[in-house]
């Protein structure tokens, strides 16, 4: 789907890994074991995440920046979360918002609504009131 891609994987509700892929080529950083904790530990955190859900909305998905790789969590139906990791350079945004997010929902795999969600540009305005103030009001600000 994108070369910056490293692995794939989907993870059941209880963080159990039901499919993966690695990238050709790409040597894994963390042994199986660890990789295991480091789902289990995600879906925890996804879990935890849906306490506020009722007032933000459903969570499109979770990044975390590490030195060497990115690495982000999207809750899927059933429980279920699509682990990604990424080159640290992938403009993962990107990659999640025009190519990971909509293939889910193309393939009815995606519980949240991404139809109105469309980041902003640095240089855009967000308008008061409006839905995208919350999600991108950080965001135009950014130098």
């Amino acid at each position: 789907m994108d070369g910056s891609i490293r692995f794939a994987g989907v993870a059941n509700g209880f963080g159990r890994i039901v499919a993966s892929e690695y990238r050709k080529g790409v040597t894994p950083l963390l042994t199986l074991q660890e990789s295991e904790m480091s789902v289990v530990a995600s879906v925890i955190r996804q879990e935890m995440r849906k306490v506020h859900e009722a007032k933000l909305g459903k969570t499109l998905y979770a990044v975390a920046a590490y030195e060497k790789v990115k690495r982000a969590t999207i809750p899927m139906t059933k429980g279920s979360v699509l682990m990604v990791s990424f080159d640290i350079l992938a403009d993962h945004e990107s990659i999640i918002l025009h190519k990971l997010l909509p293939f889910l929902k193309a393939h009815q795999l995606l519980e949240a609504d991404i139809t109105p969600y469309r980041p902003l540009m640095v240089s855009e305005k967000v308008p008061q009131g409006s839905a995208q103030a919350d999600r991108g009001s950080s965001k135009s600000r950014r130098p």
